[in-house]
């Protein structure tokens, strides 16, 4: 992550501090995205989207079309 102002590591601050987030968020996030798999990304979904009651909105410029 790159902070090229003061006002945007205010604003990470601010996020980290609403959201509840460890103190060492910034620090362990590069780390943390590297351990995402394509594994836990399905287990996540299974566990979180209850697809009885997904529903997919798709939105289109003129002359889109459904495929």
């Amino acid at each position: 992550m790159r902070f090229d102002t003061n006002k945007e590591l205010l604003n990470y601050v601010a996020v980290i501090g609403f959201y509840g987030l460890p103190l060492d968020y910034l620090d362990t996030f590069q780390h943390n995205i590297e351990q995402v798999t394509v594994d836990s990304i399905k287990q996540a979904f299974k566990d979180r989207i209850d697809l009885n009651v997904l529903q997919t909105v798709t939105v289109g410029g003129e002359g889109a079309r459904a495929k």
